[in-house]
């Protein structure tokens, strides 16, 4: 279960490259979160901070209005996140339902880490040189004991 975005022409553009650089700073920051003892939690409230604070940077939601906790509180990042940062994988490719978000990671767990920006290119709200561009960055996740940093399979 991974996810990855290539760019068309084997570049990105420079607004697309920013975007990408602002997901890929969450994606990292979520993986060295997933450690014995984390949440998923915890993780995805990470990922929304990180995130929301990219949509205001970017000035996708309007700079002036909204602080990042108001963007959050208010969820106006879901439009462009609209998804949880991941979930855990078994026995099924999406054990979601069946182990809750707030059970604390151990040592063998596997899991994915996927955050993403989507925005749409028929929301006039967000400046013209964003309009359309989605990037994901999935990978699958074993935590491991003790100080052993998470393996990406």
């Amino acid at each position: 279960d991974v996810t990855r975005t290539w760019p068309i022409g084997g570049r990105f553009t420079p607004p697309q490259r920013e975007v990408y650089e602002h997901v890929l700073r969450a994606h990292e920051k979520c993986l060295e979160m997933c450690v014995e003892g984390a949440t998923l939690r915890d993780i995805h409230k990470v990922s929304v901070q990180m995130l929301a604070k990219s949509l205001r940077q970017l000035g996708i939601v309007n700079l002036s209005k909204h602080g990042v906790q108001q963007i959050i509180m208010q969820g106006l990042y879901k439009p462009y996140y609209p998804h949880s940062i991941g979930h855990w994988l078994g026995m099924d490719t999406h054990d979601v339902h069946t182990v809750s978000a707030l059970k604390p990671l151990e040592a063998g767990c596997v899991l994915t880490v996927e955050p993403g920006l989507y925005l749409p290119r028929n929301v006039h709200e967000i400046p013209a040189q964003y309009r359309g561009i989605g990037i994901r960055l999935e990978d699958d996740v074993v935590v491991r004991s003790g100080v052993q940093p998470p393996e990406v399979i």
